[in-house]
């Protein structure tokens, strides 16, 4: 696991890997768990400078600082809550913390504050299109667009010959 994750971290950040140094912002780490949780996943690597992708490696008792915030931020930031899987690597003065999230099957999750996050390349984007939310919860089977109701339609609205021919 150790080579597998100092390959990807010498690649850069993607959009399944990001990188923090240090988690000082726990809405930002928030926004980057519901991205991944409405994408495809992704692993949260803590402990790496991402903009130079450069080890600074947490300390004993930073890793275990940052994993008890990783959980927390899983179960009071993101809604609804997700379960990450949490390891640690070691690496030269330390270790770094990698935060597992799986791509989420009730989405769409937002932050706390109801904002919806994907992924879009190594960074994340707002979703704002409700044909984009409609599409998410069709995927994971929470919502069926052909079941939904048409606002202020009628039976008269109905075209018998076309329910016939069904």
């Amino acid at each position: 696991m150790m080579d597998d994750i100092l390959k990807q971290i010498k690649a850069g950040e993607v959009s399944g890997m990001q990188f923090k140094e240090r988690i000082l912002d726990k809405y930002d780490i928030a926004c980057e768990l519901v991205a991944f949780s409405n994408s495809h996943g992704g692993k949260l690597v803590v402990g790496i400078k991402d903009k130079t992708g450069e080890t600074n490696a947490l300390s004993y008792s930073e890793v275990q600082e940052t994993t008890n915030l990783l959980s927390d931020i899983a179960s009071e930031n993101v809604v609804p809550s997700i379960l990450i899987k949490i390891d640690t690597v070691e690496v030269e003065d330390g270790n770094l913390v990698i935060a597992t999230v799986k791509e989420g099957v009730n989405k769409p999750y937002h932050d706390n504050k109801g904002i919806v996050w994907v992924k879009n390349g190594a960074d994340k984007r707002k979703v704002f299109d409700n044909a984009e939310l409609a599409e998410m919860m069709t995927d994971c089977g929470s919502f069926a667009p052909d079941e939904a109701g048409v606002r202020d339609a009628t039976i008269n609205d109905l075209d018998a010959t076309t329910i016939k021919q069904f």
